[in-house]
């Protein structure tokens, strides 16, 4: 506040100042909108096509499960399931198996959705393997997709 004070000793320098450093960013982004073409020679939205390939694929991509835990442990509960993860793909290694031990892409928890955690695997056993044995984990509920 003080920088600020010596600096600006009306409120017409401060605004002069804001005008010159912060209203010629219309005119720095006009250098770069010729940078936006996409290459194909034309500047249009997105083709339908281009479109569907961004979409989720059922036969690429994992699902989304939606796990039931204790109120208050998913993050707990979230890095227990990645540590076991980790934990259980060094020993494969070490042994020198291939593929994956857990078949999850990630784990995560919505801080305002409480008592639940995401879990990314293609199918439902792979999460029910990956969460068996976890404290906090309520098994005896149903894994839902989302």
């Amino acid at each position: 506040q003080v920088d600020t004070q010596d600096k600006f000793q009306t409120d017409e320098d401060l605004e002069k100042f804001v005008k010159e450093r912060y209203m010629q960013r219309d005119d720095y982004m006009d250098d770069y909108a010729d940078d936006r073409d996409d290459g194909m020679g034309y500047d249009q939205e997105a083709t339908e096509v281009e479109r569907q390939a961004l979409l989720p694929s059922k036969t690429r991509d994992p699902f989304l499960w939606l796990v039931r835990v204790k109120s208050g442990s998913e993050q707990d509960v979230v890095v227990r399931l990645m540590q076991k993860t980790i934990n259980l793909e060094q020993e494969r290694r070490k042994k020198g198996l291939q593929g994956r031990a857990l078949h999850i892409c990630s784990a995560m928890h919505h801080r305002n959705l409480k008592g639940y955690i995401y879990v990314e695997a293609r199918k439902q056993n792979h999460v029910k393997k990956a969460v068996s044995g976890l404290q906090d984990v309520y098994h005896s509920k149903e894994i839902t997709m989302v």
